[in-house]
């Protein structure tokens, strides 16, 4: 899964996979996307004399891992280990969640003097942890707090009953309007609880009505914000949801960090095209990022879980392309790595199809005739050369084992004598050249083959990464094998 980049998920892009190419599990439409508006017209506003613009803000949340804060490693592995087990460590940043907000504005803006209302503080939906169930409940430049809620309208012709699970149980209903002169300074309105009790509360401009938790530790509040007639529209916040984001601090191991801009900068036409208005003197929140702070390291089926419990991170171990168990160590099956005489090394391992791979060799030859050897991450097998009939050209024989291809390739006769290889040994008690060929009948060819220098003679194979006549071990990289065109 985990490049060195960075991976971004968005809304889709966890949507369902396949396992083994048969089953198709579905997970939650997580990250999401939504479009919210605020909840404009406020008492404050009196009765929305005039038409008010309430522009919509485009949500959209997503997962971050950065493939660079993330490290995996084999701890108890070597000889006086008796078992071995991988991790995964996570450096500080390695996880993160960002929701774009689309310049929700902390304040009032208007135009023409203030006397037309654009767009107010910030009370509507917002997009947290997979849920568009959470409002504002109150912001500035430097945080935010949310909570789950419902928007309702209330009347007082009867009770009005919410769908919101956190507020099952609860009945609204309008009693009164409050009035201040000739201005509506809030409403009374009447709650019935879980319990069967009633209470009658006052939402006003200047204060919420908040009632004791309940039984089962719900805790509301109550927000109206228009007025029509014997009707009323409130947000009924269950507070015990609550969720504080304050910039630069944590919220449990997570560091929040909350980006905001000048209204008039920010991409909402209302805000930015006004011609005498205050947009350039309002700050409007632009997006909020939460980023795991704190090195951790996780075992296989370790989880982390991001904020609310609503999401987790697991570490599932190596997988196949078919999402299955890797087979990398262990039991009959597992790598070797073994030296024989003073400088061959040889590799064995089991590919994922099952099939035992003996005596790969990793160094730059003598190969013989059936010797398996690798160049690169591919897996190939010497089957043999032939001389042309006037011997201006030799066509070696080769299988890509791990891919299953057998092919030929020319290769030419070297000009001179060949004074033979110095060897990369494990001793260094002999520097002798060895292997030279030097005139009838033995004969020396060489060429590039799989991009090294190959030479051929006393029908061995040489595989010269370098071309330097040093014959030590190729350029391969022992975690990236190649099987079936995967790596």
């Amino acid at each position: 899964m985990l490049a060195n980049g960075t991976l971004e998920y968005k809304q889709g892009m966890l949507k369902s996979y396949n396992i083994g190419c048969a089953v198709s599990k579905e997970v939650a439409d997580f990250p999401m996307k939504a479009t919210n508006c605020n909840e404009v017209c406020y008492l404050c506003y009196d009765i929305c004399q005039e038409e008010i613009k309430h522009p919509d803000h485009e949500m959209e949340e997503s997962i971050i891992v950065d493939g660079k804060r993330v490290k995996y490693y084999e701890d108890g592995l070597g000889c006086d280990s008796k078992a071995e087990s991988l991790k995964m460590k996570l450096e500080c940043g390695a996880l993160q969640y960002k929701v774009t907000l689309d310049g929700i504005p902390t304040a009032s803006i208007t135009e023409n003097n203030g006397n037309d209302l654009i767009d107010s503080e910030y009370s509507g939906k917002m997009l947290f942890m997979g849920s568009n169930d959470y409002y504002v409940n109150d912001l500035d430049k430097n945080f935010v707090i949310l909570a789950k809620g419902e928007e309702l309208q209330i009347s007082s012709a009867g009770y009005t009953e919410p769908t919101l699970p956190e507020l099952q149980g609860y009945r609204f209903k309008l009693l009164k309007v409050i009035m201040s002169g000739d201005k509506v300074a809030g409403v009374s309105i009447e709650v019935e609880k879980p319990d069967g009790t009633t209470s009658e509360v006052q939402a006003l401009k200047s204060r919420n009505a908040l009632l004791g938790k309940d039984e089962k530790g719900h805790q509301v509040e109550i927000r109206a914000f228009e007025v029509t007639g014997d009707t009323a529209k409130i947000i009924a916040y269950d507070m015990s949801t609550q969720q504080k984001l304050e910039h630069n601090k944590k919220m449990g191991d997570w560091r929040v960090n909350i980006d905001r801009k000048k209204c008039n900068e920010v991409d909402v036409d209302d805000y930015k095209d006004l011609t005498n208005g205050n947009a350039d003197k309002r700050w409007c929140l632009t997006e909020l990022t939460l980023a795991y702070e704190g090195d951790i390291t996780l075992g296989v089926g370790d989880t982390v879980y991001f904020p609310t419990n609503a999401v987790k991170f697991s570490f599932e171990g190596f997988k196949d392309e078919d999402f299955g168990d890797v087979k990398c160590s262990g039991g009959e099956d597992k790598i070797k790595i073994v030296t024989e005489g003073d400088h061959k090394v040889k590799l064995s391992f089991t590919t994922r199809e099952g099939q035992r791979m003996e005596d790969v060799r990793l160094d730059e030859g003598p190969y013989n005739v059936e010797d398996y050897f690798l160049i690169g991450n591919t897996v190939y097998q010497f089957k043999g050369a032939d001389e042309s009939d006037n011997r201006d050209y030799l066509t070696l024989h080769l299988r890509d084992v791990s891919n299953a291809n057998d092919f030929d390739v020319k290769i030419y006769p070297y000009n001179g004598s060949f004074a033979g290889f110095d060897y990369v040994k494990f001793k260094d008690d002999d520097t002798n050249k060895q292997h030279p060929c030097i005139g009838d009948p033995c004969k020396t060819y060489n060429g590039t083959v799989l991009g090294v220098m190959a030479y051929h003679h006393s029908a061995m194979l040489w595989m010269d990464r370098n071309n330097d006549n040093i014959i030590g071990l190729n350029d391969i990289d022992l975690t990236d094998i190649q099987n079936d065109n995967c790596p």
